[in-house]
């Protein structure tokens, strides 16, 4: 999540440089997924549900 969001980032900030109509806000926004998703998958529970086993006999 953080290399992909960061190139995306990264090209949405050279595009700006050559584009104008590339928004800060964009940008921002991609940096704000950024930290919120880090948050989440940082507070993140592994859960045991359940177990099946099927066993076979000959």
């Amino acid at each position: 999540m953080q290399s992909k969001l960061s190139l995306e980032q990264q090209r949405l900030t050279a595009l700006k440089a050559i584009n104008p109509s590339v928004r800060q806000e964009e940008i921002d926004f991609i940096s704000q997924q950024q930290d919120e998703l880090s948050h989440y998958i940082d507070k993140a529970q592994l859960t045991f549900e359940a177990i099946r086993m099927i066993v076979v006999t000959h």
